[in-house]
C-alpha cells in the first residue's frame, strides 16, 4: 500500500513541476495595437489633416525639407515632386527584425515598404501612408499578418506589426514636428 502511495505520489509531483515548467516557458504574448483601415480600400493606413499656419508653397517646402532630412537617401524615396499642386509622393521601406523570446537575439527578417504622400494647401496639409508591406519576391501586405493574427495568434506576425506601427507612428511625429517649426525650403 505504502509503494502504490508512493508512486501515486511521484506521479502527482511529476506532472505538478511539469506544469511549472510549462508556464515558466509559455510564450508571452505580443499586444498589437489597433491599426487604421481605410473605409474604401481596405487597407491599413495612416493618414491625417492638419491645420498649419503658412501658404501652399511654404507647407510644401517644410514637407520637401523634412522628407530631405528625415530619409537617409531621399532621392530614391521621393518619387513625385509638384510644388505648383503642393503635392509630395514617395516610396519607402525600414527594416525589421525578428527576436527570441528568450535570448532577446535579434535576426534581419526583411523591408517593409510602404507609400507616403504629402498634399500641402494654405493652412493645412494632408499625409497619407498605405501600401504597406514586406518586400519579398512578390508583396506580401500587412493586413495579410493582421488577418491571419487575428484568426490564430503568431509571436512573428504580430512583432511586425508592433514593429510597423512603431516606426510609422514616429514617421509621422516627426513630420507633424516639422511642419510646425519656421522655415521650410526655398524652391
Amino acid at each position: 500500500m505504502k509503494n502504490v502511495l508512493l508512486v501515486a505520489l511521484v506521479l502527482v509531483m511529476s506532472v505538478s513541476v511539469f506544469a511549472q515548467k510549462r508556464k515558466k516557458n509559455e510564450e508571452v504574448k505580443i499586444e498589437v495595437p489597433a491599426l487604421n483601415y481605410d473605409s474604401k480600400t481596405n487597407l491599413i493606413s495612416y493618414d491625417g489633416v492638419v491645420e498649419a499656419t503658412g501658404k501652399t508653397a511654404q507647407l510644401y517646402g517644410k514637407a520637401l525639407a523634412w522628407m530631405k532630412s528625415y530619409y537617409k537617401n531621399p532621392s530614391d524615396v521621393i518619387r513625385t515632386k509638384d510644388a505648383e499642386g503642393g503635392t509630395l509622393i514617395g516610396k519607402a521601406r525600414f527594416r525589421i527584425w525578428d527576436q527570441k523570446e528568450g535570448t532577446g537575439t535579434k535576426t534581419q527578417a526583411g523591408m517593409i515598404e510602404y507609400d507616403i504622400s504629402i498634399l500641402c494647401k494654405a493652412g493645412r496639409y494632408r499625409y497619407v501612408i498605405t501600401n504597406i508591406g514586406k518586400k519579398q519576391q512578390t508583396f506580401y501586405p500587412a493586413e495579410k499578418w493582421d488577418a491571419a493574427n487575428k484568426l490564430e495568434y503568431k509571436r512573428m506576425y504580430a512583432s511586425y506589426l508592433v514593429q510597423m506601427d512603431e516606426e510609422l507612428t514616429k514617421l509621422v511625429q516627426s513630420l507633424n514636428a516639422a511642419m510646425k517649426t519656421g522655415g521650410g525650403e526655398e524652391w
